[in-house]
Formats: structure tokens, sequence, C-alpha cells
């Protein structure tokens, strides 16, 4: 029992990869969609409040849960997956955390 031979299931950790890229694109979407949609819509109807909810609330938790699972996902067969949602995530983490220091 000691010495067993640790097999990889066929459904490895691959669903990570996928998901972490998923969350790194709507962060990222998320991010971009103010400033191309709504913002000259905002002031006028007055969603000031919610853009920045999004912007500074949603999309760094969106984020930073995408980084945690694209981070653990590095050693699955989804290899290139994980990484582009690495990459996407820590946008999604650098912009607004720019715009919030500024």
């Amino acid at each position: 029992m000691v010495n067993q031979i640790k097999q990889v299931s066929k459904y490895d950790s691959g669903w990570k990869a996928l998901i972490s890229l998923i969350l790194g694109i709507l962060s990222v979407i998320l991010i971009m969609a103010p400033f191309k949609i709504l913002l000259p819509f905002g002031a006028l109807m007055g969603l000031g409040p919610l853009i920045a909810f999004i912007e500074f609330k949603i999309v760094p938790l969106l984020a930073f849960i995408g980084l945690i699972l694209g981070i653990t996902s590095l050693k699955s067969t989804k290899r290139k997956f994980a990484i582009a949602g690495i990459i996407l995530c820590l946008i999604g983490l650098l912009i607004p955390l720019y715009y919030f220091l500024r």
C-alpha cells in the first residue's frame, strides 16, 4: 500500500486551467466595458457607483480566484490555458490597482 504508484486520472485538473482562462477573459472584458460602453451613458444614467463597484470589487475578486486556479493548474495537461489565464488575471488585478492608487 505504501509503494503504490500514483495514477493520473483522465480527469485531472484541466478544468481549473479552463476556469482560470474564462475568469481572466471576463475580468479583462469587465475592465474595458465601462470605458467603451457604459462610460458615455453612465454619467447620464447615474451608474457611476455601479461602475466603481464592478471595477474595484468584482473584477479583482474574479481575477484573484482565476489567478489561484491558474497557479494550481500549471502541472495539468492544459498548461497553456493556465498560463493564459494567469496573464489575463494579472492584468485584471493590476489595472484596477493602478487606478485605485493613482
